[in-house]
Order: C-alpha cells, then structure tokens, then sequence
C-alpha cells in the first residue's frame, strides 16, 4: 500500500510538473533567443539602455554648442530609437505577454515623438550659439524641459508598472 501511495504521489507530482510546462522561447529579430520571462524583460531594458545612452550623449553635445556635434549626436539618437522600436515591435510576446511590450512600444513610441518635436526644437536653439540665443529661446527650453519630464513620468510609470505585473506573474523580482 505504500508503494502505491508513493507511486501515486510521484505520478501526480509529474502530471504538475507537466501542466507547469515552461513558455516556449521567442526568437528576437537580431536573432537573439529569449528563453524565459527575465531575459524577455532584460532585452527591453537592453534597449532603453541603448537609447538613453544616445539621450545623454546629444544632452552632453548641447553644453557645446558645436553645431555639427549637436546635429551628429541627433541623428544618432533618432537611428537609436528607430533600431529599438523595429526590435522590440517585432519581438513576438512572451507567453502571451500583452502588457509589458505594448508598455515599452509605447514609450519608444514617447522617446521617438521627443525626438521629432521637444529635442529638434531644442537642437535648433542650441545650434545658434550661446551668443545668439535669448530670452526668447531660454524660456522656450526650459518649458520644452518641463514638458519631457512630465509627460516621461507617466511613461515611465506605466512602463515600471507594466514590468511589475508581468514579475509577479513569473515570480520574479524586480530590483529598483
């Protein structure tokens, strides 16, 4: 009788395991293969990283007032948004993922519409030289500022939020 009840413990426990089967992995467009939920979250964050980077080089270009830095370090910014938003648009989700990769599309999407509007008028300002800029245009900058660091709150918000529903889902743990 013990034997069964062993058997019958070991059986059930393997029919668990086997209902439990993990998410098959998605293959990223750069051909990376991301095998389980942490590596899904950390290619996005792979991403953002390599944005931001851009992001603070052109804010660096601007204490110069170079304008061919200036303009350089723009145009890399926006290949850097393009190449993360083609990568993670076309990432297929995870597990049925249908919050964490609409979160990070959509705040690509936000990085992409400061690139188009807040950060070319700001690059044209600064392009001037600190010589030729004035009131006028200091205002116009520190509004443009105050309006990326609003509206990045809300993104940054519903992406963090995003990342911790899909942790708690996978039971992972998301470090600040």
């Amino acid at each position: 009788m013990r034997n069964i009840l062993l058997l019958a413990a070991t059986m059930l426990a393997f029919m668990a395991c086997q209902s439990e089967k993990a998410p098959d992995p998605v293959t990223a467009p750069d051909g990376t293969v991301l095998n389980d939920p942490a590596q899904y979250n950390d290619y996005f964050i792979q991403w953002q990283d390599h944005i931001i980077e851009h992001m603070v080089a052109l804010a660096e270009s601007f204490e110069t007032f170079d304008s061919t830095g200036i303009e350089d370090r723009y145009l890399e910014l926006g290949e850097a948004i393009g190449r993360a938003k083609y990568h993670v648009s076309d990432l297929p989700p995870y597990d049925s993922d249908t919050l964490l990769k609409p979160a990070v599309v959509n705040l690509f999407s936000f990085y992409d519409s400061l690139y188009a509007d807040e950060y070319r008028q700001i690059t044209h300002v600064l392009q001037k030289g600190p010589d030729s800029i004035g009131d006028n245009d200091l205002f116009l900058i520190d509004s443009l500022t105050i309006g990326i660091d609003r509206r990045e709150k809300i993104h940054d918000k519903n992406f963090s939020n995003a990342q911790r529903v899909f942790a708690d889902r996978y039971g992972m743990l998301i470090l600040d």
